[in-house]
């Protein structure tokens, strides 16, 4: 990364350098670049409300302060800084370099000692919300409309299974993102599909992105839940099955697979269908639009993730997240999960979500048609007591 690229977009923008500024190591500069890093900083402190540096005169500063050995070595390096750079792009880039050299050191420590994991962790999570794309939100408190809506239970919108709407307390509300995970085929598309089912019925408009399943094994899966019928009745009753799903808001739903996809295109969905919900079916599989190429999976997953929650809140959207489970115990099936149960990203994905569902069953539960679901997240309704639900595989319910 070019130091001066940093120290100009800086001296432009004070939101370059408040996004910036706690991040940066100034004996990872250059000598010059350190000199004038030091002055930018002091510009800013002296002065809160600046939004920019004046060039000349903190030019003229720096001639003053440096040693006459190397005035005209420095005076030439700051006049040589572009005066077209884009903060936003020359911040973010620092940033994204930053937080993949902290990616590889968390990867280094996992599995060693949980003292010296833990700060390195919190760094790489500083660093992901650094290099979100989310924009500030900010809400004058001159009545309290908003404040009410969210009190309003009507204004929420529900989510099944019903044992897990009331553990929400009642539903959820724009800008929230779930996340699903449990291992190989556990059911995590059935419960999503599940809940799309229960959106459509409620009138919203369901974008269902996936990058794994085709497109049409989707749509049937959606009509024979909310037809109640299996994919051999529909068959045999097509009309009947056209009619019971369109009834019951069908044509809300769309469908589309993505290989991989990423952030940018849905949100070009999103605008084009006036999309209501949103599911990524699966998130290891999207594409960062702002990650570096040679980041791990893990960084991209968790990127990626950040790019879906800034996304969810910008256009104030209800999101769902499938993900694998980690694989633990060989041969083992799990029927609780913990948080850090999640496959490769353990910190950053999880940390995006307001609720955090894990799917498991051990071998009786298989056979019986029982699934455990574990609610490692939620602050949506703050309970966490896990349940035991029915699944009906060949109508993608859940009760």
């Amino acid at each position: 990364m070019h130091d001066g690229s940093v120290v100009a977009a800086c001296l432009d923008s004070r939101a370059a350098y408040d996004r910036v500024s706690q991040f940066v190591d100034k004996h990872e500069f250059t000598p010059m670049a350190q000199y004038w890093w030091e002055l930018v900083v002091g510009w800013y402190l002296r002065d809160d409300s600046s939004t920019a540096v004046d060039r000349k005169l903190l030019r003229d500063r720096g001639k003053r302060q440096a040693n006459e050995k190397h005035r005209d070595t420095m005076l030439s390096w700051f006049d040589d800084l572009p005066s077209d750079v884009s903060p936003d792009n020359a911040v973010f880039e620092l940033l994204e370099v930053k937080r993949h050299a902290k990616g590889n050191e968390l990867a280094a420590q996992m599995g060693e000692d949980p003292d010296k994991l833990l700060p390195v962790a919190m760094e790489y999570t500083e660093l992901l919300q650094a290099t979100s794309l989310q924009k500030d939100t900010w809400i004058a408190s001159e009545g309290d409309d908003d404040i009410a809506f969210e009190l309003d239970d009507s204004a929420k919108i529900t989510v099944l299974p019903q044992a897990l709407n009331r553990r929400l307390r009642g539903g959820v509300g724009p800008g929230t993102h779930i996340i699903l995970f449990g291992p190989t085929e556990i059911g995590k598309s059935a419960l999503a599909i599940n809940m799309v089912a229960g959106f459509l019925r409620q009138g919203k408009r369901v974008l269902y992105v996936s990058n794994e399943d085709a497109a049409n094994k989707i749509r049937l899966r959606v009509r024979s839940n909310l037809a109640n019928m299996s994919a051999d009745e529909i068959h045999d009753n097509p009309d009947e099955a056209r009619s019971r799903s369109r009834a019951k808001g069908f044509e809300n739903l769309f469908v589309g697979n993505m290989d991989p996809g990423d952030v940018r295109q849905i949100e070009r969905k999103v605008e084009e269908f006036n999309a209501d919900i949103i599911v990524i079916d699966q998130l290891r599989n999207l594409h960062s639009t702002g990650g570096a190429k040679n980041a791990s999976g893990t960084q991209r997953i968790d990127q990626a993730a950040q790019e879906v929650r800034s996304l969810l809140i910008r256009k104030q959207l209800v999101g769902i997240s499938i993900m694998q489970a980690y694989a633990g115990e060989h041969g083992k099936p799990t029927v609780w999960f913990h948080a850090n149960d999640v496959d490769s990203s353990r910190i950053g994905a999880p940390g995006t979500a307001d609720v955090l569902l894990g799917m498991g069953a051990d071998e009786e539960m298989l056979l019986q048609g029982l699934r455990a679901i574990s609610i490692c997240k939620n602050k949506v309704g703050g309970m966490h007591e896990g349940f035991i639900c029915n699944i009906d595989p060949k109508r993608s319910k859940l009760k």
